[in-house]
């Protein structure tokens, strides 16, 4: 079995990467999240047993709702076709149509926002943690989408993709996935995620906006732990110093993000 680790030293662009270079750069996109839950941030499992396998199972039903590898397929492709990233995209295209006299009405009482032919850009937020969420974007509202290749990636990709990764590894752990299947998800998903941003810290920005989102009743104590692991990812030696973004993530399939084809933001 072969278990990716963090490359020790860094490598050039143009060399051809090792497979287990290649599988550290892939995991190396779940590594907020697992710094932030105390873990190694490339490695697809660590040295355990069958509590640790019972503790990764458990770990999915409380926070994923999955319970067997059926429910773990469903989520990583709930993970590709929407996440979360459906809903942001969707409010913050209507709050940047909205007049700002009628930005406070459209989130505080779910009056309609629309456009000039009357099509419903915004309802009412069903729920506090959706009403929340509305004041996270506005929050976020200013900052501007990433463009790569002439494209703007949809906001959010980087928190949909990168937590695909770590579910993926929970998989692994909990039994659900062999390590082949593990990466066979792994792999397409990572390389989209690198044709979506053009840096560890654009891929980081959107990460922690979409951690931000999520997670609103804690959005500035979150946004600042976020924003340190990044710092020490980024320091010297650090998990993303050691890995140039551009790397080559090998040959192979390149996961699609149907959330390309419904982008309404503009530069």
């Amino acid at each position: 079995m072969i278990l990716a680790a963090c490359a020790t030293g860094e490598r050039s662009v143009r060399s051809k990467p090792s497979e287990q270079e290649v599988r550290s750069h892939a995991l190396a996109f779940g590594a907020i999240l697992n710094l932030l839950n105390h873990e190694q941030p490339c490695h697809l499992e660590y040295i355990g047993n069958d509590l640790t396998q019972e503790s990764e199972r458990q770990l999915l039903v409380d926070w994923w709702d999955v319970h067997n590898k059926e429910d773990l397929l469903k989520a990583l492709q709930q993970l590709i076709d929407k996440g979360h990233r459906d809903a942001f995209n969707t409010t913050h295209y209507a709050f940047s149509k909205i007049s700002a006299p009628f930005v406070l009405p459209v989130l505080e009482l779910g009056i309609p926002a629309t456009t000039t032919n009357s099509t419903p850009l915004l309802g009412r937020a069903k729920d506090k943690d959706e009403f929340e969420r509305r004041l996270v974007v506005l929050y976020l509202l200013p900052k501007k989408p990433v463009f790569v290749h002439h494209k703007p990636t949809p906001y959010l990709t980087a928190w949909d993709l990168g937590r695909y990764i770590i579910v993926c590894q929970l998989g692994f752990r909990a039994g659900y996935l062999t390590e082949q299947e593990a990466w066979d998800h792994i792999l397409p998903v990572a390389r989209r995620i690198q044709l979506s941003f053009n840096s560890w810290e654009e891929f980081a920005q959107d990460y922690i906006m979409g951690r931000t989102y999520w997670w609103a009743s804690r959005m500035r104590q979150d946004e600042n732990e976020c924003e340190q692991l990044v710092a020490t990812l980024l320091s010297k030696n650090g998990a993303w110093d050691l890995i140039p973004w551009n790397a080559s993530l090998g040959d192979g399939p390149i996961a699609s993000d149907p959330q390309w084809s419904k982008m309404n933001v503009t530069n």
